[in-house]
C-alpha cells in the first residue's frame, strides 16, 4: 500500500497517526518502505472513542499512555475533537 500511495501522492512531507500501537506499527512499516526518511507525528486527537467508561482503567501500553489517549470521554467530547482537528489541518495550523 505504501508503494501505491508514493506513486499516486509522492513523497509525503510527514505522516500523521494515532497513538495506538497497531496505528503506529502500521506506519513505521509504511514509512520503511520509503525512499527517503518521513517524520512521524502521533496525534492523540486522531484516537479512537473509546468510551465514557470512568470507572475502567484505560488498557493500553506504556508507550500509548505517554500521549495522553483521551479518555473517559463522551460522544459529543469526540465529536469536539474531531472538529477541532479538522479545522486546525484544513486551515493549515
Amino acid at each position: 500500500i505504501a508503494n501505491e500511495l508514493l506513486v499516486k501522492y509522492g513523497l509525503p512531507l510527514y505522516i500523521v497517526t494515532s497513538p495506538y500501537e497497531r496505528a503506529r506499527m502500521t506506519v513505521i512499516e509504511m514509512a520503511s518502505v520509503l525512499p527517503e526518511p518521513v517524520e512521524i507525528w502521533c496525534d492523540n486527537r486522531l484516537s479512537e472513542y473509546l468510551g465514557n467508561h470512568y470507572a475502567e482503567p484505560l488498557d493500553v501500553t506504556a508507550e500509548t499512555q505517554q500521549y495522553g489517549p483521551p479518555h473517559p470521554e463522551r460522544i459529543r467530547d469526540l465529536k469536539t475533537r474531531i472538529r477541532k482537528h479538522f479545522y486546525q489541518r484544513t486551515e493549515g495550523k
